[in-house]
C-alpha cells in the first residue's frame, strides 16, 4: 500500500517524468524528434507520423492507467482536476472556469514546457510529445471524461484551451 507521499510522487513522476530540467527535456525531445523523423523516412510522411502519434499516445495512456490503478481511487472530473491540474500550477499560468459540476474549462496563458521548447527550437516535436497526448491522458485516467481543445501555445496561439466534460 502506498503512502500519500508515495502516491503524490508517483503522480508527479507521471506528469513530469524523471526530471524537470530544461536540459533533460531538450535531450528527450531531440531523441523523440530523431525517432519521429526515422519513422517518416522509413514509412512516408503520413504513416510515419501516425506511427509516432500512436506510440506516444499508447505510452501516455498506459502510464496514466498504471498510475491510476496504483494510487488514485476517485477518477471523477473534480478529482481529475485536483490531481492532474493541481501540480501543474508550478509550470502553468491558467484560468479555471467551472460550468456546474460536469464541465470545466482552462485557459492557459503561460507554459514553461512551451517556453523551453521555443528556446530550443523544438515546438513541433513538443506539440507532438506533450500537447497531442492530452486525449490519451484522459483515456488512461477516465475514458468517460470528454476532452476538447482548439488552441495551443505550442502552435503559436495566444493560449491553450482545455475543456473537460463528464456525463
Amino acid at each position: 500500500m502506498m503512502t500519500p507521499e508515495e502516491k503524490k510522487a508517483r503522480i508527479e513522476k507521471t506528469l513530469f517524468g524523471d526530471s524537470l530540467s530544461a536540459e533533460a527535456m531538450e535531450h528527450e525531445l531531440r531523441l523523440f524528434q530523431e525517432f519521429r523523423n526515422h519513422l517518416i523516412e522509413m514509412e512516408g510522411e503520413e504513416k510515419g507520423a501516425q506511427l509516432f502519434a500512436d506510440f506516444i499516445g499508447n505510452r501516455t495512456e498506459r502510464g496514466w492507467r498504471e498510475t491510476v490503478e496504483a494510487c488514485i481511487d476517485d477518477v471523477s472530473l473534480k478529482s481529475f482536476v485536483d490531481f492532474f491540474w493541481g501540480p501543474l500550477k508550478q509550470s502553468l499560468k491558467y484560468e479555471e472556469n467551472w460550468e456546474g459540476d460536469n464541465k470545466v474549462q482552462f485557459k492557459v496563458t503561460h507554459c514553461t514546457v512551451c517556453e523551453a521548447c521555443k528556446k530550443a527550437g523544438l515546438t513541433d516535436i513538443g506539440y507532438h510529445v506533450y500537447c497531442m497526448t492530452d486525449p490519451a491522458v484522459i483515456k488512461g485516467i477516465n475514458p468517460e471524461i470528454q476532452f476538447e481543445r482548439t488552441h495551443t501555445l505550442m502552435q503559436g496561439d495566444e493560449y491553450c484551451d482545455h475543456c473537460y466534460m463528464s456525463k
